[in-house]
């Protein structure tokens, strides 16, 4: 109880960094492996982790479906940072700190997490902010493939890891999606072969976001 009530006492964006290098994030998360999400929340597995101890607290108490999404969602996006060592993880969040940055990162991933729409989606977010914190792509880099990731249906995120450029076919609808949400660039136009209306169309590829979101986001 203590714990919870120091939890409550931080700002979000403290609770998230303080989550982020929490050695019992890193042992919730191993607990989910075994057991699932599910079990972990039961058995108390998350009380540790500041984020998510009071929401986990709320849910044993009545089952709030909102707290358990909003559990569910982060809680998978650790899980996508914990391929990070702890000392980069740390390195991250006292850059954060020495810069004033703590509480805008922790607001910006929670409203990001909180418009999530689909199970898979954390995940991604988190195996691109672990790529930001291993210094392999920039903030606003992370942040813009987040939004992206957003606004696409996830299952479209599945063709785009094996896309190959040109005409897409049967396809064409999907990328013309992947292409709205920022993922794809317009090359011109396949008039296609005589009649076959699938040869031809919009000739699309991949675009420096789609390269990175692929490389570190779908792998």
């Amino acid at each position: 109880m203590v714990h919870e009530l120091s939890d409550m006492n931080k700002s979000p964006g403290q609770a998230l960094a303080t989550s982020i290098t929490s050695t019992e994030t890193v042992d919730a998360l191993v607990i989910v492996a075994d057991v699932g999400i599910d079990a972990a929340i039961t058995s108390g597995a998350f009380d540790g982790v500041p984020i998510l101890g009071i929401a986990t607290g709320l849910i044993r108490a009545g089952r709030h479906i909102k707290d358990e999404l909003f559990i569910r969602k982060t809680a998978r996006f650790l899980a996508g940072l914990s391929g990070t060592t702890h000392e980069a993880r740390q390195r991250f969040v006292d850059d954060l700190r020495a810069n004033g940055k703590i509480d805008e990162f922790g607001e910006t991933i929670l409203l990001i997490l909180d418009r999530i729409d689909d199970s898979r989606k954390p995940l991604i977010i988190g195996r691109l902010m672990a790529a930001h914190v291993e210094g392999k792509i920039t903030y606003d880099q992370v942040t813009r493939l987040a939004a992206i990731v957003n606004r696409c249906y996830a299952p479209d995120l599945d063709y785009l890891a094996k896309f190959q450029p040109g005409p897409q076919g049967e396809m064409q609808t999907i990328a013309d999606a992947l292409f709205s949400a920022g993922l794809l660039q317009n090359c011109g136009l396949d008039g296609g072969a005589i009649g076959d209306g699938l040869s031809g169309g919009t000739i699309y590829e991949k675009n420096d976001y789609a390269e990175l979101l692929i490389e570190h986001g779908l792998r």
